[in-house]
């Protein structure tokens, strides 16, 4: 229902160049700062790891006309796993919810790329589990899995 809804309203997808990584790193901050939660990464540090890695960061976004409602940082970890790194929406369109059409033509880019899965990333807040997340996930499809978290302490 909601992607009927995207399609009507005439949402476009694109994949974007790596070029546009300030502009989308800043629209995703900003989504974030409006419902009080913060990135893991600053901007110089992501871009640093981009520089180093540039044919395995992804930046896709969805618009409506020039105006950029969601987008996503996703990293290919490996030839089979794309990983949605920063996911991201305006709270102003969660009525129309582009996220959902941005993971159907992620979705699409994957089977087009031989990519055999999209990892939607954590559902948890504070290691603490965010249910209202992680149900959006598994209505777009998603399939929780146990995430394994392996550390070693340096002295």
């Amino acid at each position: 229902r909601r992607l009927k809804q995207c399609e009507k309203e005439k949402l476009t997808f694109l994949k974007l160049s790596n070029t546009e990584l300030k502009k989308i790193y800043a629209f995703i901050n900003e989504c974030r700062e409006e419902r009080n939660m913060s990135l893991s990464m600053t901007y110089e540090e992501l871009d640093r790891v981009v520089e180093k890695f540039p044919n395995e960061f992804f930046l896709f976004g969805v618009f409506k006309e020039d105006e950029l409602m969601a987008a996503v940082i996703s990293i290919q970890v490996s030839q089979t796993i794309l990983y949605n790194f920063y996911p991201a929406h305006k709270k102003a369109f969660d009525q129309l919810s582009p996220m959902v059409f941005l993971l159907d033509n992620q979705y699409k880019f994957c089977q087009a790329a031989g990519i055999q899965i999209l990892d939607l990333g954590t559902s948890a807040l504070d290691n603490k589990t965010n249910f209202s997340l992680l149900n959006f996930k598994t209505q777009v499809g998603g399939i929780a899995s146990l995430k394994l978290v392996f550390e070693k302490e340096l002295n």
